[in-house]
């Protein structure tokens, strides 16, 4: 450290009150911000307001709401309704209601304030899983009841970080709105950064610095100053502020400081690992917006969904950021398929990527594959265009991501007995993709042709299972005699062993949804081997999930339904942690929810 005497934080803040300036002058529209005096320190309107995160016609016209007041907060998913707030404790305030889609305001009742922080801190934030997505949204945004208890942690500061992991800015923004006059500055201060950054408005954060140090020297602030100074062009300062983090011995994230290198002296990006974060998303903005594609990798749904909607970014940056995005629900089928036309491309490309004379695969190839089935007339053509533009993206994209990404295009198609060779593809990619409508019209196309067509008769046992996960089981009859008929339609190539964890997997999920097998079923694979100890969920884990969905304990089953599965999602849980979300969901009385992450638990290896 220096001995001039004069603290890091006093230089933090002496350097942070240039680059505001320097950042006004840049962006020409934030007000010149003064460094706070000591006595009353002057906070920029944008956030102390708070800043303004919502449409302006959407706050209240006037931001003074007296104590006792009753008020209204509108979002885009719903609105925020807080009866009288001085007698309502901040944790509760939420932005679904139970006919929202909300698990209602008693969801936390009988259990533990301590206990749901720590499951609140533990949720899973990049699954690839939209079901699993869907349930945290549901979980953080409702407004709900919380016990009393010691409020040492800050349950609507996790719940504010988990909507913005997920992506769900406009849960976060109305939550922010709400909760900004009933809650401490510096626990909303964050989100708002964060939120801001990830739409290129790293200008508004860079401005109220001056502020943020000086009620928060948390190195999350030092390192905004330092990527601040960098997008000015202040290389002293960038330079002292990495200093300052080495000597007060804080690690920043991996690649971070070659990254703010690349950008003070206009060079190429780093060649080593970068974690991708709000913060280095706005430096690699400004060092032209390319993000090389294993980054992408690193970030989080928030990250992908203000990546693949930011229309001054690089197309393949845009498109890699979809696919990822697709994976985890936070970007749509609808909104992928939308990017993927967008591209602009020749007939020639297009042309030469579905004939396979390229053989290269990237973001930008999987759309050409797309646009070009999709101009196909030709109903046959355009299925076995489709067939071959899906299984291609398998080997990149992960099976829910790869079927997401081609169910708009076959929903162009109609059920027929001339694509019945198609109808295996077709159910599996809708099933994936959460329509298990029209995944049921493909499969009664093949159940029709079964009875003359011994070939399409396995592909109707082989499928069976599945139509039965999705709740289309009035299409087919279920029984031991079926599951029997399914096990001897898996694939020949496959090891004895590899049958039976196929078997054994399916088996538990379907019993953990209500369909009961007989004991000649399960004899059937007894010699299953055991799934390796690391995936087998903690045992208090299990005991705690079993008893909270017994106790219909809602919101603690839905929180550790989400954690046994894990980051992985239900495609890499073990069947033991599937089999006890997707029964604890069911007995909690969300059947529909339950059924989606058993299918995506099964539906991978159907391929």
């Amino acid at each position: 450290m220096t001995n001039s005497g004069i603290s890091g934080l006093a230089l933090l803040l002496l350097a942070a009150a240039g680059t505001a300036a320097s950042a006004q002058e840049t962006a020409g529209e934030m007000p010149v911000m003064e460094e706070p005096a000591a006595e009353a320190p002057a906070m920029p309107q944008e956030l102390e307001a708070p800043l303004s995160l919502m449409p302006r016609s959407l706050l209240p016209e006037n931001d003074a709401v007296p104590d006792g007041a009753a008020v209204e907060e509108p979002s885009g998913s719903g609105g925020v309704s807080v009866d009288r707030l001085d007698a309502v404790d901040v944790e509760s305030i939420g932005v679904l209601t139970e006919s929202e889609g909300g698990f209602g305001r008693d969801m936390w009742a009988r259990s533990d304030r301590a206990f749901i922080a720590l499951l609140l801190e533990k949720l899973p934030a990049s699954a690839p899983s939209p079901v699993m997505r869907s349930l945290t949204r549901r979980l953080i945004a409702t407004t709900a009841d919380v016990p009393p208890g010691p409020a040492e942690d800050s349950l609507l500061e996790h719940r504010l970080e988990a909507l913005l992991a997920i992506g769900d800015f406009e849960a976060a923004d109305a939550l922010v709105e709400a909760a900004a006059r009933r809650t401490p500055l510096i626990t909303i201060d964050r989100v708002r950064a964060q939120r801001l950054l990830l739409d290129g408005k790293a200008d508004q954060v860079c401005s109220g610095l001056p502020t943020l140090l000086s009620r928060d020297n948390d190195p999350y602030w030092q390192r905004m100053l330092i990527v601040c100074q960098a997008i000015a062009g202040d290389e002293a300062a960038a330079t002292l502020g990495l200093d300052l983090l080495r000597e007060e011995d804080v690690e920043p994230q991996p690649g971070f400081a070659d990254l703010v290198q690349s950008v003070l002296k206009d060079r190429a990006l780093p060649q080593g690992e970068v974690q991708l974060t709000p913060q280095t998303l706005a430096l690699l903005r400004a060092a032209g917006g390319d993000v090389p594609e294993a980054w992408i990798a690193t970030g989080d749904p928030a990250l992908w969904r203000a990546m693949a909607g930011d229309d001054t970014l690089p197309i393949e940056t845009r498109l890699s950021a979809a696919e990822w995005g697709a994976r985890s629900g936070v970007v749509t089928p609808a909104e992928l398929s939308r990017l993927y036309l967008g591209v602009q491309s020749t007939p020639e490309e297009r042309a030469a990527v579905l004939e396979q004379e390229s053989t290269a695969d990237s973001a930008r190839d999987r759309a050409l594959r797309y646009q070009a089935a999709r101009e196909i007339p030709d109903q046959i053509a355009r299925a076995e265009a489709l067939r071959a533009s899906w299984r291609a993206a398998l080997p990149t994209l992960d099976f829910i991501g790869a079927s997401r990404a081609g169910s708009i295009a076959v929903l162009s198609l109609t059920p027929s007995p001339s694509l019945t060779d198609f109808g295996l593809d077709a159910v599996v990619v809708l099933l994936a993709s959460g329509r298990p409508e029209a995944a049921a019209a493909w499969f009664r196309l093949l159940r029709d042709q079964a009875a003359n067509e011994p070939m399409v008769a396995d592909l109707v046992a082989a499928l069976a299972p599945y139509m039965v996960i999705s709740g289309a089981d009035q299409v087919v009859a279920w029984d031991d005699g079926a599951a029997i008929d399914w096990y001897q339609t898996l694939p020949g190539d496959l090891d004895d062993a590899t049958r039976r964890q196929r078997a054994a997997r399916m088996f538990t999920v379907l019993e953990s949804l209500g369909y009961p097998l007989g004991a000649d079923v399960w004899t059937m694979i007894l010699d299953a081997p055991r799934e390796p100890a690391g995936l087998v969920p903690d045992a208090t884990l299990l005991r705690r999930l079993g008893s909270a969905a017994s106790e219909v304990r809602v919101g603690e089953a839905v929180a550790l339904s989400l954690i046994v599965l894990g980051e992985g999602g239900p495609q890499a849980a073990s069947a033991h942690a599937v089999g006890a979300a997707t029964g604890a969901l069911r007995q909690i009385g969300l059947m529909d929810e339950a059924r989606k992450v058993a299918l995506e638990a099964v539906l991978a290896p159907v391929r």
